[in-house]
């Protein structure tokens, strides 16, 4: 196996993880930002 092999499996590691901690905080954003949403939105007056 190459450096560069060894680099780019190195490289999805880290992207992975990053996207799992990314995903860990946007997670309660998201559903934080539904759920206000869902307060606010009122019913259409007849």
């Amino acid at each position: 196996m190459n450096v560069h092999g060894i680099a780019s499996i190195a490289n999805k590691l880290k992207n992975v993880r990053k996207r799992r901690a990314l995903s860990r905080l946007a997670a309660p954003i998201t559903t934080w930002s539904r759920h206000t949403a869902r307060a606010h939105r009122r019913p259409p007056r007849p």
